[in-house]
């Protein structure tokens, strides 16, 4: 399912424990499990490119496209090699997974694409990814 995603060496266990502290709600299980099996990744799913950010990198990389005041409530965690960002909705029950555009970044601008990160691991391998996002 990962398809051709460069892997990275798992996060640290005292790394994720220091980033939780740090926000104000809980990384998904999903998530969190998966950054125990590889720091990051980028590469190609299918033909859907994707960038998963260094756990040690998220507060810094939120910040940086100020996610706190632009789109209040979402937290991201990576991007599609382009124009949009991943991010968890941290004010909807269960954390589902939406897509945002870096530029006019907006809680407004955001698209659901996933109810949960493995869900959104599967979706990435379909080749009309893209269609199903935008309702194509």
């Amino acid at each position: 399912m990962l398809g051709e995603l460069q892997l990275h060496p798992p996060a640290k266990p005292a790394a994720l424990d220091a980033i939780e502290r740090d926000l104000t709600f809980p990384l998904p299980g999903q998530y969190k499990a998966f950054l125990m099996y590889s720091n990051g990744a980028e590469g190609s799913i299918s033909t859907n490119d994707l960038h998963l950010w260094f756990l040690e990198d998220l507060i810094d990389w939120n910040r940086k496209y100020q996610l706190d005041e632009k789109a209040p409530g979402l937290f991201a965690f990576g991007g599609n090699g382009g124009a949009e960002a991943y991010a968890f909705d941290t004010i909807t029950l269960g954390l589902p997974i939406v897509m945002v555009p870096f530029i006019g970044m907006s809680r407004k601008a955001a698209i659901f694409v996933a109810p949960g990160f493995n869900s959104f691991l599967k979706m990435q391998a379909k080749t009309d990814f893209v269609e199903r996002v935008y309702g194509g």
